[in-house]
């Protein structure tokens, strides 16, 4: 094993995880329908820390789900957010457990191809990563509420693939997230030849708001925050043109379309630094394999 450049001496810490976990569910003849999972650690690195999760639900006319899930989580942050050494960055760190408590309503139907989900989360000794690439413990408190839509539209041959997200943080100066974000796909679906092929037609697009994203920093593999640049704002928008014969599918695609594009620029960002390809062409085959 070659030395570090930077730092002469090696340690060493072992730790033995020794937990104990529970499994319960209600029988599914019932009214509501509940699953519960739990682990609690005895010895070891997360010594006293814990998590559960637990969902109810129930059916509604036998075409969706309606319930509820929730976690509680307290943990310790990772051992090398702890302690670090490299020829770049060196940190030791004695930061507390993260305590998570987290909750979300929702609707589902395969039937329907439908999900709402509504959600909020608290957060306490949050862990982040400062604009010198260190992590950092938020003082406060920190609130999550978020919402999002999903659904497959259905008129005639159309079809429209539909998700939509809201999303919003008290602590923007530590967890910046875009308000909303959308991505659709949508199509006209054509069977021909009684059925032996299927061709779908159409394009995809993705957008969000704008919202200064991470930068990225090579050297420990971690996302941390950047007030330079603001990344989003910008639509990328793909057409497609895909066939499938039996087990065989055919497609070719012109992927981010409007790059270049006077009324949207270059902006095809999604990492700070990292941008997307711009306007490509793609081909592709897919042959399905069946034991």
């Amino acid at each position: 094993i070659e030395r570090d450049t930077a730092e002469a001496l090696f340690n060493d810490s072992y730790f033995h995880d020794v937990f104990v976990g529970l499994h319960l569910a209600g029988p599914t003849t019932g009214v509501w329908d509940w699953v519960i999972d739990g682990k609690y650690y005895l010895a070891g690195y997360y010594q006293n820390d814990f998590q559960v999760h637990a969902t109810f639900s129930r059916e509604l006319k036998q075409k969706a789900d309606l319930g509820i899930r929730g976690s509680l989580e307290l943990r310790r942050p990772h051992y090398f957010t702890q302690r670090y050494s490299s020829s770049f960055f060196q940190w030791d760190n004695d930061f507390p457990s993260m305590f998570r408590l987290k909750g979300e309503a929702f609707v589902q139907s395969e039937e329907l191809e439908l999900d709402i989900r509504a959600g909020a989360a608290w957060v306490s000794n949050y862990v982040y990563w400062d604009q010198e690439a260190l992590p950092q413990v938020l003082d406060n408190d920190l609130l999550i509420l978020s919402g999002s839509f999903s659904k497959h539209f259905i008129l005639g041959g159309y079809h429209s693939d539909t998700k939509v997200l809201v999303q919003y943080t008290t602590a923007d100066e530590v967890l910046r997230l875009p308000f909303a974000a959308l991505q659709t796909s949508n199509y006209w679906k054509q069977a021909l030849f009684k059925g032996a092929l299927v061709a779908d037609l159409g394009f995809d697009l993705y957008y969000t708001t704008k919202y200064k994203a991470s930068a990225y920093m090579p050297a420990t593999g971690v996302f941390y925050l950047q007030d330079e640049y603001d990344v989003g704002g910008y639509p990328f928008l793909d057409v497609f043109l895909a066939f499938r014969i039996q087990r065989t599918r055919i497609f070719v695609s012109y992927n981010n379309l409007l790059h270049g594009l006077g009324f949207v620029g270059n902006n095809y960002f999604t990492t700070y630094r990292y941008p997307m390809k711009p306007r490509h062409f793609r081909f592709g085959l897919v042959w399905t394999f069946y034991d």
